[in-house]
């Protein structure tokens, strides 16, 4: 009996010694483990920032875009601003032509983003005055969009104070 006692206490301590060691290798296990989910969700941030940063954040209900678009004397804000399409009669002395067309515009930052939204109606009024003044003939061509492209880029500058408009982009341009 001695020597089963013996046994059973020789068993019993090879049975905790390998409880402690099992102890012992866990801790280092966790703790790679939460170092690696720590390290993972700091690229998964650094990745998310750098993707914000670089791309275009787009507000669907203003139909606004901006991007930093990096230019010869540093960063310069991008800032797209999309208008509703608008449906004009075209200045035909003999026949009834109709010209729907989407504009999107290009402006100088997103200062003169606030200054186009409060003067819209006064914009799409010098538009739609400068798209009815014109004939097929004006505008059916390649050269004719260029040179209207510029039109509205001059009228409306002219309203504009603080920001300007860079580019005219026609999305939608249809002649019925």
């Amino acid at each position: 009996m001695a020597e089963e006692n013996i046994n059973n206490k020789k068993e019993e301590a090879k049975e905790e010694v390998k409880k402690e060691e099992k102890k012992r290798k866990l801790p280092p296990i966790k703790s790679l483990l939460f170092w690696g989910i720590i390290f993972i969700a700091l690229l998964t941030g650094a990745y998310l920032l750098t993707e914000k940063a670089i791309a275009p954040s787009i507000d669907l209900k203003k139909g606004i875009s901006s991007s930093k678009v990096s230019r010869e004397k540093g960063e310069v804000k991008k800032t797209l601003y999309a208008l509703e399409p608008l449906v004009v009669n075209l200045a035909e002395p003999k026949t009834r032509r109709y010209l729907r067309v989407t504009i999107n515009l290009e402006l100088d930052g997103p200062g003169a983003l606030k200054e186009v939204e409060m003067l819209k109606p006064c914009l799409i009024d010098s538009i739609i005055t400068l798209l009815s003044s014109k004939t097929l003939a004006n505008i059916e061509n390649p050269e004719g969009k260029i040179s209207l492209r510029r039109e509205i880029i001059t009228s409306l500058n002219k309203q504009l104070t603080t920001g300007r408009v860079i580019n005219v982009y026609f999305t939608e341009f249809i002649i019925q």
